[in-house]
């Protein structure tokens, strides 16, 4: 595995860790520590106004990649240490294990609400973070990164769930969910080991609202992954593998997080392409935050706006194959990405449906390991 593919195998392991009771785990380990689990009301602007010589970082791999991240070092003389994370089950144990020794963390966003409501994470000061506000409006006013007290998180970058298909092997037109259940493609299908393989048959099925579903439309859902299992050559778990199971011409088709994995494939000779079906798409952000006992907001604040620079995102896309979030950005960066992130019509984001906290996340990965176990 080379070094690009390690960075990017990380969302794989998101497969079944989930952020079940997080909250309530967060608070607990809070307890432990002595802390109460409470939102700040300000941010904590009492520390130094000067770039400190080290900024701790608790991330994804790939999100502090010296490509990009070297012209930070350079301009404010600061280090970054980067701590590495495979779900956000490890972040919040890290988090909560490790109190004071992390100055910014890379949350998802069905995450972050809950590290808010935890008290986990502090405030902004946005002031300086002039660069948030050429960011996309649904990163920057996004519900789950506000909270008593304003604004807690800047966004990184962004993908969405598509369709992911060889065009030379599958026929027609592929604009449903639908072709994951096709059985003249049996043997031949790979779907994520993720619980975005439950959004994903929800909303083939015309289900909404993916992240409330009831008792019974989760049974829907399973009778409908009951009905897949057979056709499926396996359930993919990292970007790698699934680059590996196309290359290899194991699979036709099936689903990827996007980004990373069609332009691996294009490159390697494949008439590869990524799809938003008719039935929507979810998708996902990540977002810079800085926990709620770090002294260093104002050093995090300079990676914040730094990292939201439009040739530094453009620097992130090349490198990560991700979405930028900066309005600014779509002119630096290839055709190509601007037509499949719709970068130059933001009308098109209201095809997504943004991952959102799951109060009861534990029944859908329950569920998910039930059909595999079947």
């Amino acid at each position: 595995m080379n070094a690009q593919s390690k960075s990017f195998s990380r969302r794989g392991a998101l497969r079944l860790a989930g952020i079940a009771g997080l909250t309530a785990t967060a608070a607990a380990a809070l307890a432990a520590c002595g802390g109460e689990s409470a939102p700040a009301t300000a941010p904590n602007t009492s520390g130094p106004k000067t770039p400190a010589k080290e900024l701790r970082a608790l991330c994804w791999e790939g999100y502090t990649d010296a490509s990009f991240a070297k012209g930070f070092t350079e301009q404010y003389g600061t280090e970054i240490k980067s701590t590495f994370i495979g779900s956000n089950d490890e972040l919040v144990a890290q988090l909560t294990g490790g109190a004071g020794q992390f100055d910014i963390i890379s949350p998802s966003v069905d995450t972050t609400q809950s590290l808010i409501e935890a008290g986990l994470v502090q405030p902004l000061e946005t002031a300086w973070i002039p660069n948030l506000h050429n960011t996309y409006d649904m990163f920057r006013t996004n519900k789950a990164v506000q909270g008593q007290g304003g604004t807690y998180g800047v966004p990184m970058c962004w993908g969405f769930v598509p369709v992911i298909y060889d065009r030379k092997k599958v026929n027609g037109t592929v604009d449903s969910w639908s072709v994951l259940w096709d059985k003249q493609h049996a043997g031949q299908i790979t779907v994520w080991d993720d619980i975005t393989t439950i959004y994903n048959t929800a909303l083939l099925l015309g289900i909404t609202d993916v992240y409330k579903m009831s008792k019974d439309q989760l049974g829907q859902v399973r009778e409908k992954l009951m009905e897949q299992k057979p056709l499926l050559t396996k359930y993919w778990a990292t970007a790698g593998e699934l680059t590996n199971l196309f290359r290899s011409g194991e699979v036709v088709v099936g689903d990827s997080f996007g980004g990373f994995t069609l332009p691996q494939l294009r490159a390697n000779g494949m008439d590869a392409v990524e799809v938003i079906p008719k039935e929507g798409a979810t998708a996902w952000v990540d977002f810079w935050m800085v926990p709620a006992q770090s002294n260093n907001l104002y050093t995090a604040a300079l990676w914040m706006d730094y990292i939201q620079r439009p040739e530094v995102q453009a620097q992130v896309n090349k490198f990560t194959g991700y979405a930028p979030t900066n309005v600014k950005t779509a002119g630096l960066v290839s055709p190509d990405v601007v037509k499949q992130y719709s970068l130059d019509d933001a009308k098109n984001f209201d095809r997504l449906l943004f991952w959102q906290k799951v109060e009861n996340r534990q029944a859908y990965l329950d569920l998910l390991v039930g059909v595999k176990a079947s």
